[in-house]
């Protein structure tokens, strides 16, 4: 085997390892994204309910603008219901880190 045939081979085998490194960083990109929008979508949706159902005084809530929007989301200051239900939330988005799910049998 001739020298150059060996140095075009190592740089494909470059190349090719170049390619899949940006593939494997597109991916995290959109499963960290993914799992923020997860995040988001827990977390106006579960206050939304409690804010509308009367579940916790309006004084366990807090202002935030998303998108544009002003919603308000569950806060941990008031309540030791609503602290209990904020710190749940919060295991809710560490197992989503973690990638951590329920088997269904």
């Amino acid at each position: 085997m001739s020298v150059a045939v060996a140095l075009r081979g190592v740089s494909s085998r470059r190349h090719m390892m170049e390619k899949l490194l940006v593939g494997e960083r597109a991916l995290a990109e959109r499963t960290a994204s993914s799992a923020l929008l997860v995040k988001k979508i827990l977390a106006v949706g579960i206050s939304s309910i409690c804010l509308l159902r009367n579940l916790y005084p309006t004084s366990c809530f807090e202002p935030f603008h998303l998108d544009g929007r002003k919603i308000y989301l569950l806060s941990n200051k008031e309540s030791s219901e609503s602290c209990r239900l904020v710190s749940l939330l919060q295991a809710t988005y560490d197992a989503i880190d973690n990638k951590y799910r329920a088997r269904s049998t």
